[in-house]
């Protein structure tokens, strides 16, 4: 089956598989739920040996699920090998391979032979897809409803997590915003059973699709940095040096989004991140007409812990696959916009005075082994074997991403669009994931915010550590008095904040725990956060239009 040109699958949309599903219209759904509930179960170990690298001194009778989740930056062994391809021209052919073994492993169950991964379509709706938020589902074959695998997965082993804000005890079962997963210790398990239990399961769907759709849409129609508006940005750029990862400099000619970009936000969005929006919350919080309780945990910025926002434990989460379907998606649409469907097509270009090294770097690194992830001959996949979709035997619906009306609306004044460019953002010592947020000093509003879906020990990450600055771009409408402004000026004009939840060991301080819930870093780390800020470079870019 692998790698079959003549068996093309197609990957659809869960909204579609959700409404053929209500309707009757076919059992694709009903096939997929099948094979991950099997999947979660059994360690078909044979097709481990197949599909994967050896990795010694795996759990026994570890599920195949289970396996496949924990190469996602941390496995069930302690100091065991650890993939991380992020940060690098990697991250998109990396995740496609990981995305295709794991059908491999959904399809390898009898009767389930025709299963494909479902994408999430962030345009179909602003909440969550019933289906990740239902504990139960109906086969519809007349049996009893069953537990459903896209709602969470139940650890059959614990996790010796070296940092123990991502260890996990056996039994542990994943969950999302909001409500927190850290179970490391004692301390951890009491605050995450205090803060768990105010919410009912329907309060539990409300806040996550409140959280989702604040994230999906941005405070307000004159911004672009919710993910819809990231997703749409990232397709127009073409190279895929600046597509497919955050680089260490910004381009300061244009307007770039690459992919990890609204990626990362969609992970602290599942994961336990409510964004800062001040003044626009009324706004959001009135449109959806939520609840009370809703709507002071809104006003409040509550924070949780969910698994998605952790770089090790995000693919234990089965939200996992379809959001990074998604991504997949993205790219197979920014491959067929701009003709780089084969491998050979592939361009690599960078700006700037650092331009040769960078396209050196990005095109050996694209050379690279996509470990650990075997073919059918046992060696190990490289990106021009998954480049084109189709050599893996699937294809996507073309379905083209909705421009929402902020990226296609005509500005009275295009030619004080201008790029504001941040560089020299280090991850060094930052726990976790986290926030980078860009405020107008005289206006208080944020004009960009920047999700980073961080570990919490990057420095025990060799891919991390090569990758540790990165910078972002972003569009400013220049008020008349800023059209004039020099470098010094503009940077006396921003305050750019960092905002994460600094879990280190969660100093087995319940009091801290509630302080984590705020967005601000706990106070020893608040001057590292403070002095962090002072070392950006803020400049001017290029004037755009958009």
């Amino acid at each position: 089956m692998q790698g079959q040109k003549s068996e093309i699958r197609i990957r659809k949309s869960i909204h579609q598989l959700q409404a053929d599903y209500e309707h009757n219209k076919n059992n694709e759904l009903v096939l997929l739920l099948k094979a991950l509930t099997q999947l979660q179960k059994e360690p078909l170990e044979d097709l481990q040996k197949k599909l994967l690298e050896e990795m010694p001194d795996l759990p026994p009778n570890l599920d195949f699920y289970g396996r496949m989740a924990g190469i996602h930056g941390l496995s069930f062994v302690k100091d065991s090998t650890q993939y991380c391809e992020h940060r690098t021209v990697l991250f998109p052919t990396w995740h496609r391979a990981y995305l295709f073994i794991l059908e491999e492993g959904l399809r390898s169950f009898p009767g389930c032979e025709t299963v494909t991964l479902p994408y999430w379509d962030v345009y179909a709706s602003d909440s969550v897809p019933w289906v990740f938020t239902q504990p139960e589902v109906d086969l519809k074959d007349g049996s009893p409803p069953i537990k459903n695998p896209l709602y969470s997965y139940v650890y059959p082993h614990p996790i010796d997590a070296e940092d123990r804000s991502e260890a996990k005890p056996k039994s542990y079962e994943t969950v999302r915003y909001p409500l927190s997963g850290l179970a490391g210790t004692q301390a951890a398990r009491d605050f995450s059973r205090e803060h768990n239990r105010d919410f009912d399961p329907i309060q539990q769907v409300q806040e996550l699709n409140l959280n989702i759709d604040r994230w999906l849409n941005g405070p307000a129609a004159d911004t672009y940095y919710g993910i819809r508006d990231k997703y749409a940005t990232c397709l127009q750029e073409d190279s895929y040096y600046y597509f497919s990862h955050r680089t260490k400099t910004a381009p300061t000619s244009r307007f770039v989004v690459p992919l990890e970009s609204p990626h990362d936000a969609m992970h602290l969005a599942v994961g336990g991140f409510a964004p800062d929006y001040t003044t626009e919350n009324e706004e959001i919080i009135e449109r959806l007409s939520q609840t009370q309780l809703l709507m002071e945990a809104y006003k409040t910025k509550m924070h949780s812990f969910g698994d998605m926002q952790f770089v090790p434990l995000a693919a234990f989460d089965p939200i996992f696959w379809i959001h990074h379907c998604y991504v997949d998606f993205i790219f197979w649409k920014w491959q067929k916009i701009h003709n780089q469907t084969r491998f050979e097509d592939l361009v690599i270009k960078a700006e700037g005075p650092n331009k040769e090294a960078e396209e050196a770097k990005a095109r050996e690194d694209i050379q690279r082994p996509l470990k650990p992830f075997l073919k059918q001959n046992g060696t190990v996949y490289k990106s021009a074997d998954c480049f084109n979709t189709k050599d893996l035997g699937y294809d996507y619906e073309e379905v083209a991403p909705k421009h929402v009306a902020s990226i296609q609306q005509e500005l009275v004044q295009p030619n004080k669009v201008r790029l504001i460019v941040i560089q020299n953002i280090n991850r060094a010592g930052i726990k976790g994931s986290f926030v980078v947020q860009v405020r107008h000093i005289q206006s208080l509003q944020i004009v960009w915010q920047e999700a980073v879906f961080n570990r919490m020990n990057i420095e025990n990450c060799h891919t991390c550590q090569e990758n540790l600055v990165f910078g972002f771009s972003f569009p400013y409408t220049l008020r008349d008095d800023e059209v004039d402004f020099d470098d010094n000026q503009l940077r006396a004009a921003f305050e750019v904040s960092f905002g994460g939840q600094a879990k280190e060991e969660l100093k087995k301080d319940p009091e801290l725990l509630v302080a984590h819930l705020t967005l601000e870093p706990v106070p020893e780390e608040k001057e590292s956060f403070e002095k962090r800020a002072e070392e950006l470079v803020i400049t001017f870019g290029d004037y755009i239009t958009l």
